[in-house]
């Protein structure tokens, strides 16, 4: 809907001063008193406009009586009788309508794009910068909603449109894409002008479009502020500073800064995947060299060619640093993990020993009675009994140390496997750290594994040596334990013999 062609058919005028800026839209018209609309029509009219736009109409005739209405406060039915009675002897009336533009779920109104437009261009590139990064503060895409003429033309970050079928934006997402700018380039400005070259480089766009040529140009000027490694912006003056081989400052004029699409092109390649500040590192140094004995401005596909090549032997050196890095990790994880799993074993080995020593004992035992003039029979004495279970004691007393000292190995290893990922954390990445150790997968089923194998073996060990207790205490002529054991149970049986006496008495 064209609202000022049915503001100037309502009112029968043919001649009107219009002046649109970002926020606030002006029109001044003058009409006769005959064509003065009733009160319904331009309240209907008032009511037709956009929720999100405040408008405010005062009408003025030739004895400067004021009649005035907004949207959000509509005069009475009453007053404007008043002030048309007041019009009797007035030929000509002057009528004032302001619109107070805000923007509303990501959308912004244009009524007279030509306007709009032109007030544009007139700013200086201060008044640009400033009034797009205020309508852009704190959004991803705006939308400019166009009421007057057939429009479309779009940026990664605005639109501006005729038609109500709303267009899709590409994925972007612009606070990160600051945040990552202002972390790569000092920007002496950059809490005034919050805005990226994607915000001005144009997608679409139509023929004759009055903002083609001014939007080119803030595209360059940004993107030269983020090619550098410091930069301000003041009275009209860009000054950059690029740190790379050597420093070079440059001066310009931004009224003189022509749209360079490569400038651009290195500024997308920088900050779009990979780490923005080796990119901007290598750039520099390439723009150092380039740029030595010529204009910033003058950049060309031979500078951007002459960066990715760089670009490109950089990775190369870096992935050759990074395979032999993970070779050299990979190797040593498998060395602590091999280690590791060997642990429980060496529960095993000493049981072996262990078990090995308890019959070499035995042995000699038996074979010293075979040689002695004693029966075969009376092996198991007394003394024989008690020095047997003492050695099986002191099996209990060995498995409890080996099981110890090989949780404590672990444990070791598990700290130094900790302290080589904390050390290795400063030069990978953690996907890359995650990838190295596998998720700490293999650590985590070895050390699981270890603890089984540490808990059949003890138990094992443990079985063998109650088993050898019984054993000896059967086998024995003068067994040690068990009479203290039926003495035990008979103490425990006299106890509660008397309790159960006791309580039948009372």
């Amino acid at each position: 809907m064209n609202y000022i062609a049915s503001i100037t058919t309502l009112f029968q005028s043919s001649r009107h001063r219009l002046s649109e800026r970002s926020k606030v839209l002006d029109v001044d018209f003058d009409f006769a008193v005959a064509s003065l609309p009733k009160y319904d029509q331009i309240t209907e009219l008032i009511k037709s406009f956009p929720q999100r736009d405040i408008i405010t109409l005062s009408l003025i005739n030739e004895n400067d009586d004021l009649f005035f209405m907004t949207s959000h406060d509509p005069s009475s039915q009453q007053k404007f009788d008043v002030f048309k009675s007041d019009c009797e002897y007035s030929e000509q009336l002057s009528a004032k309508i302001s619109i107070s533009k805000s923007v509303q779920d990501g959308t912004i109104s244009i009524y007279d794009f030509t306007s709009f437009a032109q007030g544009l261009c007139n700013l200086s590139l201060d008044e640009i910068l400033l009034t797009f990064s205020s309508l852009l503060s704190g959004m991803d895409q705006l939308i400019f909603e166009i009421f007057d003429k057939e429009v479309l033309f779009k940026t990664k970050t605005m639109l501006f449109s005729s038609t109500p079928e709303k267009v899709i934006f590409e994925a972007f997402d612009r606070k990160h894409r600051l945040n990552t700018c202002f972390e790569t380039t000092h920007f002496y400005d950059q809490v005034r002008y919050q805005l990226l070259p994607d915000d001005f480089q144009i997608d679409i766009n139509f023929e004759g479009n009055p903002l083609s040529e001014i939007f080119d140009r803030l595209v360059n000027i940004l993107s030269l502020i983020y090619l550098s490694s410091s930069a301000s912006l003041n009275h009209e003056v860009l000054v950059i500073h690029i740190t790379g081989q050597r420093t070079l400052e440059f001066q310009c004029q931004c009224s003189s800064i022509a749209a360079n699409p490569e400038s651009y092109k290195i500024y997308n390649w920088i900050y779009t995947d990979g780490n923005a500040t080796d990119k901007a590192l290598i750039a520099r140094n390439i723009l150092c060299l380039h740029c030595r004995f010529s204009d910033i401005q003058k950049i060309d596909e031979k500078t951007f060619a002459s960066i990715q090549s760089n670009y490109n032997l950089y990775l190369k050196d870096n992935v050759s640093q990074y395979i032999q890095l993970t070779n050299k990790l990979a190797e040593f994880i498998s060395e602590v993990v091999s280690k590791t799993g060997d642990y429980a074993i060496s529960v095993l080995e000493k049981f072996k020993t262990n078990l090995l020593a308890i019959f070499g004992f035995l042995f000699t035992v038996i074979l010293a009675n075979i040689v002695s003039d004693k029966p075969l029979d009376n092996i198991f004495t007394r003394d024989i009994t008690l020095i047997l279970e003492a050695v099986l004691l002191g099996s209990v007393i060995y498995l409890v140390i080996c099981v110890l000292e090989t949780k404590y190995k672990v444990q070791k290893v598990k700290d130094s496997y900790q302290a080589l990922k904390d050390n290795y954390s400063a030069l990978l990445t953690p996907d890359d750290l995650a990838r190295a150790f596998d998720n700490d997968q293999l650590i985590t089923q070895m050390t699981t594994d270890v603890n089984k194998g540490i808990k059949r073996f003890a138990l094992l060990w443990g079985m063998f040596i109650l088993f050898s207790f019984v054993a000896v205490e059967i086998i024995s002529t003068d067994p040690f334990i068990s009479p203290l054991t039926q003495q035990l149970f008979a103490l425990i049986k006299n106890i509660f013999t008397s309790c159960v006496s006791n309580n039948t008495s009372v």
